[in-house]
């Protein structure tokens, strides 16, 4: 499929956005992690069906991507503003989702708000926002913003590391939350977020306060209320690794929520850890592929 690289126009800057396929067709929307970027989804539009356009975004403050306003904290509904914002920009009446982790869980939340906008949703190695139980809320916010402050205050002064390009790619490979990166799946996210300042010399354009989000929800019981109260109406097609962390266990009393209110919500679990989407599309393509062109859903 044809690739395109554009600029998304928002307020504080822009959005760097990818494209593949004809933009007639119908328009399938692809959210990354935190901390990745647009190229998560290099080497699995390989496996996905040529009827389809695709876009992938850096998200904000990633890869190519302006960061928000260097004096506030970040805060999750920030970005799911921001993916309200690609999609109206768009124009498209309806959209498909796919997100992996942190991007799945906005695509998530933005099904729920925006149901008759979402025509599919696609969720890999991602359920829903994070909850904080009751009793930790209290010690969580004031750590959030304890550290909030200090990423502030260090980012009025601080000189971003340097790395070579093989110092880079060894902590994109090595430094993942949940398991190592294959070093041909490091190459697409390296592509966006190494900005380079001298020979061999490299600055990774992430933004600092990535390092501290603030959960929206506060504990389970919450989460499934919201799920009952407001259900995300879509067919959902949601993907684990067999070697990540187990989502599909901690998450089982909302997803059974989930279930009960949208019989057409699947999921299901394939080899591979948390980011197998990237180290193995090719066992990632197919369900999806299926998920994409099955007309009876």
């Amino acid at each position: 499929m044809d690739e395109q690289e554009f600029e998304i126009p928002v307020p504080w800057g822009h959005i760097a956005a990818k494209s593949w396929g004809n933009d007639k067709n119908q328009l399938v929307f692809m959210i990354h992690a935190n901390s990745d970027n647009a190229g998560s989804f290099d080497r699995l539009i390989l496996h996905l069906p040529d009827t389809f356009y695709y876009i992938a975004i850096d998200l904000p403050g990633h890869g190519k991507s302006s960061h928000f306003p260097s004096n506030i904290p970040l805060h999750e509904i920030n970005y799911v503003l921001a993916v309200n914002m690609v999609v109206n920009y768009m124009n498209r009446e309806k959209v498909i989702l796919i997100g992996h982790c942190w991007g799945g869980q906005m695509a998530m939340l933005f099904s729920q708000f925006f149901p008759e906008r979402v025509l599919r949703l696609v969720l890999i190695e991602a359920v829903y926002f994070s909850p904080v139980s009751v009793e930790y809320f209290k010690q969580y916010t004031r750590e959030y913003i304890d550290n909030s402050i200090t990423l502030l205050e260090k980012s009025k002064t601080r000189k971003p590391p340097v790395y070579s390009f093989d110092s880079a790619k060894h902590a994109m490979i090595n430094a993942r939350i949940y398991g190592k990166l294959k070093p041909e799946a490091a190459g697409p996210l390296l592509k966006r977020c190494l900005n380079p300042i001298g020979e061999d010399q490299y600055q990774i354009t992430n933004d600092v306060r990535l390092r501290t989000k603030h959960c929206m929800f506060v504990d389970m019981d919450f989460c499934i209320s919201v799920i009952k109260e407001h259900p995300v109406t879509c067919p959902i097609l949601i993907i684990f690794g067999k070697d990540s962390t187990p989502l599909s266990e901690y998450y089982k009393e909302f997803l059974k929520e989930l279930k009960n209110a949208n019989p057409k919500c699947t999921t299901m679990e394939v080899n591979g850890n948390h980011d197998v989407h990237i180290n193995n599309p090719e066992l990632v393509g197919p369900p999806i592929h299926s998920f994409l062109t099955i007309s009876n859903l």
